[in-house]
């Protein structure tokens, strides 16, 4: 699998850089970061259908999304949707998780608002017949909204993915069979409700371009979104057998409200199993919700609370994903208008397959799912937009 979890690291970052540079250059004459961003916030359901190839049911889709524009033309999002569904012959369930990084643009009428949808999606596909795998995907697709009110809008979309995928050649023996990764193609419906925030000035009106004239952003200073890297250190509980390492990531954020945040954090590790074994590339995708008090102080305590899914790309055993739920304090420390400097301690309550030994010592070994407790540090800075 090589280093799919480091090119799509590199590529969500490129996306996510780039969308928040088109969108800030739509506002022309204005200083960067003096102009007010709007915020979206959606819940999705729809369709996904599997390509034949991949050999999976059609099933149901669910999913949450975060959007931010300063242009009425141009919106970034993040999305996070789940796909339950089993295979075709033995029936046994699985599970498709995506997160995706996408452009919009859009084409805005009176009530009614086509828009184009193109990005990178990040898929993990948790198999109970085979193991984990995980990998890129790029995605097109066409939306149509309808703006019910000045904030509330009904969605409709089409989208098309394009992702690699590994298959089982069915006109083979089974003694000739393997793996072959190929090219395949899913398509989806869905259908979402999303609410922005501050509202559009003129949601019934022709487009005008820019939007100058929306209230301050979220952050009491006009700043709502914010990027950022860090580095430190993570200490593994001892069923995952990994030696401890150093991380290092980087974080898209955007300010709900001046005392909280939604984050999303890739971080890359590089280490080793236990006792002389191979080598071990994890990656992990974290979405936090981050809350501070006092945020007008210099330093601001706070707390950090979500989800976190790791993908392992082992040198000498099957590739895994697991996932898990975060807590931990936090303390930031401003800097500037724009910067600050944040440190955080994280718990994380994580899903890990362990061996089981069994009694009878002729019996083959078995192994089950169990929730250990890890932890780390890091310390990074962050700039806001």
């Amino acid at each position: 699998m090589g280093n799919t979890v480091g090119r799509a690291a590199l590529l969500s970052a490129l996306l996510m850089v780039a969308g928040v540079t088109a969108s800030a250059a739509a506002e022309e004459g204005a200083e960067p970061g003096t102009g007010p961003w709007q915020l979206e916030v959606g819940a999705l359901a729809g369709f996904y259908d599997f390509d034949s190839l991949t050999r999976f049911e059609d099933g149901p889709i669910f999913g949450l999304r975060l959007g931010a524009r300063r242009s009425r033309c141009f919106q970034l999002e993040s999305e996070f949707t789940e796909v339950y569904t089993s295979r075709q012959v033995t029936n046994h369930s699985a599970r498709q998780m995506t997160v995706a990084l996408h452009g919009r643009l859009h084409w805005p009428m009176r009530k009614w608002d086509p828009s184009l949808l193109f990005g990178l999606a990040f898929v993990g596909l948790d198999d109970s017949d085979d193991t984990d795998s995980f990998g890129e995907a790029w995605d097109l697709g066409l939306g149509l909204g309808y703006r019910v009110s000045a904030q509330w809008t009904l969605r409709g979309e089409w989208l098309l993915r394009s992702q690699r995928f590994s298959v089982i050649d069915p006109n083979l023996s089974p003694q000739m069979q393997s793996d072959e990764v190929v090219g395949s193609w899913a398509r989806s419906w869905l259908v979402g409700l999303h609410y922005a925030f501050p509202p559009d000035p003129a949601p019934l009106g022709p487009p005008t371009g820019d939007v100058e004239s929306f209230p301050a952003g979220a952050e009491r200073r006009g700043r709502a979104l914010y990027v950022g890297v860090h580095a430190g250190n993570w200490n593994f509980n001892d069923a995952f057998r990994y030696e401890d390492e150093v991380l290092y990531g980087l974080s898209v954020g955007a300010w709900i409200a001046s005392e909280f945040s939604l984050e999303i954090d890739l971080e890359r590790i590089d280490t080793r199993i236990e006792n002389g074994g191979g080598a071990a590339q994890l990656g992990f995708l974290n979405l936090h919700g981050r809350y501070r008090w006092r945020p007008e102080n210099a330093f601001a305590p706070g707390v950090l609370v979500g989800v976190s899914f790791m993908t392992a790309d082992l040198a000498e055993d099957a590739d895994s994903i697991t996932e898990g739920f975060d807590i931990g304090p936090s303390l930031q420390w401003r800097l500037s208008g724009r910067s600050r400097m944040f440190v955080d301690l994280l718990f994380r309550y994580t899903s890990v397959r362990v061996t089981v030994p069994s009694a009878d010592p002729l019996a083959s070994t078995g192994d089950e799912i169990r929730y250990v407790w890890s932890n780390g540090a890091r310390l990074g800075v962050d700039f806001a937009f």
